[in-house]
Order: structure tokens, then sequence, then C-alpha cells
């Protein structure tokens, strides 16, 4: 496991991390975030998922990267932001919460064309959740726990069409 891959599961006691107040060469890439952010729009990504920790290791791995994240708790709390802010390019979903859960987010979301649109990844900790992901026509599935390069792959592969 990797120290990305390790920021999405142990977020406990780690110092809050402060921007520097330059630009940041990202290893490996050979894209300065800053000057990228500048020529390509930052890709909008909506997380739902239960799990606050998990929530914020997510939103701090994506942001890192050069992604607007927003993260919710719920079904309820996901459908009432696509309400107030732009849809976003990707969703990210846990099938499994409290309050509303991802099958009935997804039900309620199918009911407005504009957001039924919305590529939507599956997150779960089940192995089970293929065949459910695929009658929610969710565009890919990554099985808990995932690494840092799944994650980024999936989203890439869907906000790419």
């Amino acid at each position: 496991m990797t120290r990305a891959d390790r920021a999405l599961y142990g977020r406990r006691n780690r110092p809050e991390r402060v921007p520097p107040p330059f630009p940041v060469r990202v290893s490996g890439r050979g894209t300065n975030l800053a000057v990228r952010s500048l020529v390509e729009p930052a890709k909008r990504v909506l997380a739902i998922d239960d799990d606050a920790d998990f929530r914020e290791g997510l939103s701090d791995v994506l942001e890192e990267r050069g992604y607007r994240v927003r993260a919710v708790s719920n079904g309820r709390e996901a459908l009432e932001e696509l309400r107030r802010e732009p849809a976003p390019d990707v969703i990210l979903l846990d099938l499994r919460m409290p309050e509303m859960d991802g099958r009935t987010f997804r039900r309620e979301l199918s009911r407005d064309e504009r957001l039924a649109r919305i590529p939507l990844v599956v997150i779960s900790g089940s192995r089970e959740v293929e065949g459910e992901a695929e009658s929610l026509g969710a565009a890919a599935v990554l099985p808990k726990p995932f690494g840092v390069d799944a994650l980024l792959k999936s989203i890439e592969l869907v906000t790419n069409h």
C-alpha cells in the first residue's frame, strides 16, 4: 500500500496539510498542478460515503491531484447538494449508508434527466456489489479497499467517454 493509498484509509491523528504559496511539481507526472488548473478546468467529483474518515481521505487525495471535490455522508445530502450546486463530472457512491442508501439515491437521481446522465462509480466494501452496480447503471465499480491508482483510472475512464 502506497502512502497515497494509506491517505484514503488512515486519516486519524494526521496534522492538517497547508498548501505552499507556490506551485508544486507532482513527482512522476511531469505536470505542475497550478499550471494544469489554468489550462484545463478541474473535474468536479461528488463523493457520497457515510465513513467520515474515508470521505476526508478521499477528498484530500483527489484535491491534491487537481480535482474539485464535494463530499457528503448519504444520498439525501447528495440530492440537496446536486440541487444547489453545478452538476459534478462524476459521482462516487457507496451503496450502504444510513438515511438514504445508494440504491434509493440512484432511483431519485434517475428521475431528473440532467442528473441521470452523470457517470456513477460505485464504491463498496461488499464483494457482491458488481451485479447490483450494473443494475444501477454504474459506469464502474471499485470494491473497498482500493488503491489511489484504481480510483484515478476509474474517474478518468468514466469522465473521458
